[in-house]
């Protein structure tokens, strides 16, 4: 999807529920989220940051299918704080690194997702990133990763090209 086309989108979005065209509200932003904040209409938006939903767990979980499921319930319970109204929402979600890093189903978003709510999971673009030098040779980095994990989630039908 381009971006006029979403903005227009979370324009009406904003005023009315509209019926999705791609299944479900449900889109990936892949780039910086600064743009994207400022495209969406400040009523009815709300941004969930997983690196500071994760650093509120009460303890740090050091197994993966653990530490996913901490997380899952994290955001199973800022959901059903923060969405108890029924209104227009969008919910701009940034630290995705999170998801993919501990293969966090998204199941709880699709649950909350409707002709009033929907979500925009942000992948950062980090293929400019360089880190040669600066991490460990046995440390792998894959820039492409948190925008696959979600790809193969969102479809292509669903991502939006950000800026940056």
């Amino acid at each position: 999807m381009m971006q006029e086309q979403f903005s227009r989108l979370l324009k009406r979005f904003a005023i009315n529920p509209v019926t999705s065209t791609t299944g479900r509200h449900v889109y990936l932003w892949r780039g910086n989220d600064s743009h994207l904040r400022d495209i969406v209409p400040a009523d009815v938006k709300e941004v969930l940051d997983l690196h500071t939903l994760a650093a509120s767990a009460p303890r740090t979980p050091y197994e993966q299918a653990y530490a996913s499921r901490v997380i899952q319930k994290l955001i199973e319970v800022w959901l059903e704080k923060n969405l108890v109204e029924i209104q227009q929402r969008v919910v701009i979600i940034s630290g995705c690194d999170i998801l993919a890093r501990y293969h966090v189903p998204l199941t709880a978003f699709f649950q909350w997702v409707s002709d009033t709510t929907m979500f925009i999971f942000v992948a950062e673009d980090w293929t400019s990133l360089s880190l040669a030098g600066r991490i460990p040779e046995y440390v792998s980095f894959n820039p492409q990763g948190v925008f696959t994990y979600l790809h193969e989630i969102v479809g292509e039908s669903a991502t939006i090209e950000g800026e940056g």
